[in-house]
């Protein structure tokens, strides 16, 4: 059975894209100029990407488990992870390149699940780097 959802996004800052698509390009919405965004009924198997100008874009896989992987990403700046279930680490899914995550000192990154947040080997989070896991 295909199950559908409602993504919400907040970033800090402006001036991103924000697109929800499948794999096969049947579902596509995208936000421009935005620093938050809701997409509403989309199929929870789907890619989540946030683009801004001169900045490396972010890409997350949200899969039928309704798991948001954070896999091969460092944090540099304010950013929120926000999902149902959320597994952050080195190898938490074959859908992304294997690599650590890494919250870098003067980064805040907050996590913010429905139901759980597992941090797998793999993440770290630096010195002075802040990470907040909470409640949706």
């Amino acid at each position: 059975m295909k199950r559908w959802m409602n993504l919400f996004f907040l970033l800090w800052g402006t001036a991103c894209t924000i697109t929800a698509t499948t794999e096969d390009g049947t579902y596509f919405s995208s936000v421009e100029n935005a620093s938050a965004a809701t997409f509403e009924n989309i199929p929870s198997d789907c890619y989540i990407s946030v683009d801004k100008h001169n900045y490396r874009p972010y890409v997350a896989r949200v899969q039928d488990s309704g798991v948001v992987y954070v896999q091969n990403r460092t944090f540099t700046s304010t950013h929120t992870v926000t999902g149902e279930n959320i597994m952050a680490g080195e190898k938490v899914t074959t859908a992304q390149p294997q690599g650590k995550v890494v919250v870098k000192s003067g980064a805040n990154v907050t996590m913010k699940a429905s139901d759980t947040t597992t941090l797998e080997a793999g993440f770290e989070c630096e010195k002075g780097g802040v990470l907040e896991i909470a409640p949706l």
